[in-house]
């Protein structure tokens, strides 16, 4: 039995049924008078763990087929012309729910002129208020489990990279050495410290709580420098090695400028972590 299935099932004991935790199911064709921008959607509100209602939206051309022979439903997204919303001939497919599912009834064109079909969405489940195919075993919570554990490994090699490098030993100040030191999103300082025992540790600083942006200039102090930065990147210059966040800033008139700031002036290692020290 593979480790993949494995996973999934351990899944499967958070999911529950449409019946006992969805209420309110609708369909809803948006845009029906221009064939090319229709697309039909699944409402409903399900039950998250706490009890409270949350509303979902799925979209239903990529999982439903409706041609002029028959209307299918798939347990995974694919590709087709014959979409649900692009053969129908009224909007708002009916839907209800019964012992195996959805019911879903739509009113469309058929060989032999207008037609009603009706499919049955079986394999739908709810996790935590969420509405999904559970046919693959990709809950929404195991898809998010597999994106932080994708990015982990990816930040583990970019800082494998970065102790190859051989300017990855960073001399910032007295109080601050550190391996591996880099920006990831625009503003969270990546850096390998050194614990107690001596043991390597990834450690982050998020800049956006300690600079700002002040008319297009990077200031100590401030907050959020990056939702008004239009680029970022980080360097290593000088003979003293000194590390510098260079940041496209817009300033109050809507225009872009390149500033930067001594990343060394503030940050100091501190119990294995990065802070930022008082202005002095």
């Amino acid at each position: 039995m593979s480790d993949s299935f494995q996973e999934a099932k351990a899944f499967r004991k958070t999911w529950k049924s449409l019946g006992d935790s969805c209420r309110n199911f609708r369909c809803v064709t948006e845009n029906f008078n221009d064939i090319s921008k229709r697309r039909t959607y699944l409402e409903c509100e399900a039950q998250d763990e706490d009890g409270s209602w949350k509303k979902n939206r799925i979209p239903l051309d990529p999982i439903v087929k409706f041609g002029t022979g028959a209307i299918l439903y798939y347990t995974r997204p694919r590709s087709s012309p014959d979409t649900l919303s692009s053969n129908l001939l009224s909007p708002n497919p009916k839907v209800v729910l019964k012992d195996r599912g959805l019911e879903l009834t739509a009113h469309g064109h058929g060989s032999k002129g207008p037609k009603y079909e009706t499919t049955t969405l079986y394999d739908l489940k709810n996790e935590n208020g969420v509405v999904f195919q559970s046919a693959s075993g990709w809950s929404p919570r195991r898809i998010k489990l597999q994106e932080a554990r994708e990015k982990q490994e990816e930040r583990r090699a970019r800082v494998k990279q970065a102790q190859r490098n051989p300017l990855s030993q960073h001399k910032m100040s007295p109080n601050f050495s550190a391996e591996g030191l880099m920006i990831e999103d625009k503003r969270v300082l990546v850096a390998v410290l050194k614990g107690d025992e001596g043991t390597r540790q990834i450690v982050t600083l998020n800049l956006d709580k300690h600079l700002g942006n002040n008319d297009g200039s990077l200031e100590w102090d401030g907050e959020n420098f990056s939702k008004s930065a239009e680029d970022v990147e980080f360097a290593i210059e000088g003979d003293a090695r000194v590390p510098i966040l260079h940041a496209k800033l817009r300033n109050e008139r809507g225009e872009y400028y390149w500033t930067d700031v001594n990343l060394a002036e503030r940050i100091i290692t501190s119990n294995g972590k990065l802070e930022v020290r008082p202005a002095n």
